[in-house]
């Protein structure tokens, strides 16, 4: 939902929070602490992640990558 999104995005020198949780093939994005985005279950429940910006420089830190269990 990009008005959710842009609704609590933090101004330009601030940092922003995000957590994106994988559950039985399903994503939920949660943005400063805003639920933001989530899709449906999909067969895609384990593999690769990546990282991007879309022709911005971006910066990242205190990543943070932990399996949950039920």
């Amino acid at each position: 939902n990009p008005e959710a999104r842009e609704k609590v995005r933090r101004p330009i020198g601030e940092w922003n929070a995000i957590e994106v949780v994988c559950k039985d093939g399903a994503l939920t994005s949660v943005l400063n602490g805003t639920e933001i985005a989530t899709s449906k279950p999909s067969e895609l429940k384990d593999g690769f992640f990546g990282l991007q910006s879309e022709g911005n420089p971006v910066e990242f830190r205190n990543i943070r990558i932990q399996e949950l269990t039920d």
